[in-house]
């Protein structure tokens, strides 16, 4: 707290967040920068010049997307993600192994079109019910070669993969949808500055105008909410956790939209 207030108080280049403590030394070596208000007056040359010319395109870009608070894309161009004639974005809710007595699982699988509507969303109740919800989630995708499969992140790849060993009987499906799935972040990270500071969709989607229905619910609350849901039945947990897994797979949707046309 207080090497915080202290920095506010020098207003220190490090409170800018795509300032690295190696792009702050050279800053100041070679530029003469002290405060985050002196990067404002940095040109594309400058940048260069301190940082090298491809970190100081880079950084460039990054300003004027703080700068303007909107998405910057590198040379104005499109970005080169990869289409099918369909379009899907998925995102799974996981249980943990925190949990005394319920093993780790995929419970929950959600998906919308690239409009941000035609959710569906696959629902298991407790890890032994996990392969059946697979199987749902599969007979929805139906032939994934016509397909591509949006999720942010490889977190959803790791799971399948844990999913594909609990489950031998899904490895030719599941190995079938893999080769049909793109990491929707790293194809827009590449190209893409956003006035966030991180790549996170529940930083990058609200510097489109998205925004979550309900501020109380994250990662970790839905896994609670979803063990309380095993224990009581109260339909009112799991639907909060449905709530929050829709605004992910539209959060995608909505990025995809404004910047990878």
């Amino acid at each position: 707290i207080y090497t915080n207030k202290l920095l506010e108080k020098r207003r220190d280049l490090t409170l800018c967040p795509m300032v690295s403590a190696s792009a702050r030394a050279k800053l100041q070596r070679k530029l003469g920068i002290e405060s985050v208000e002196d990067l404002d007056r940095l040109t594309e040359a400058d940048l260069k010049k301190a940082l090298g010319p491809k970190t100081g395109l880079h950084f460039h870009y990054k300003m004027e997307a703080r700068r303007s608070g909107r998405p910057c894309v590198v040379d104005g161009g499109k970005l080169n993600i990869p289409r099918r004639r369909r379009r899907l974005y998925f995102d799974f809710e996981t249980a943990g192994d925190e949990h005394p007595t319920v093993a780790p699982h995929v419970y929950m699988v959600g998906v919308c079109d690239e409009k941000g509507k035609a959710y569906r969303v696959f629902i298991a109740r407790g890890a032994d019910d996990e392969e059946r919800m697979f199987v749902e989630f599969l007979n929805h995708v139906g032939d994934p070669r016509d397909a591509h499969l949006y999720h942010w992140t490889s977190f959803e790849i790791g799971q399948i993969g844990g999913v594909i060993e609990r489950h031998p009987a899904l490895k030719k499906r599941l190995s079938k949808l893999m080769k049909a799935c793109v990491d929707l972040k790293e194809a827009i990270a590449k190209r893409v500055f956003f006035p966030c500071r991180t790549y996170s969709i529940k930083e990058v989607a609200p510097t489109i105008g998205f925004h979550w229905r309900q501020e109380s619910v994250d990662a970790m609350e839905s896994m609670v909410l979803y063990w309380e849901w095993l224990a009581d039945g109260d339909q009112r947990k799991i639907e909060k956790v449905v709530t929050y897994n829709e605004d992910d797979c539209i959060a995608m949707a909505r990025v995809d939209e404004a910047v990878g046309r």
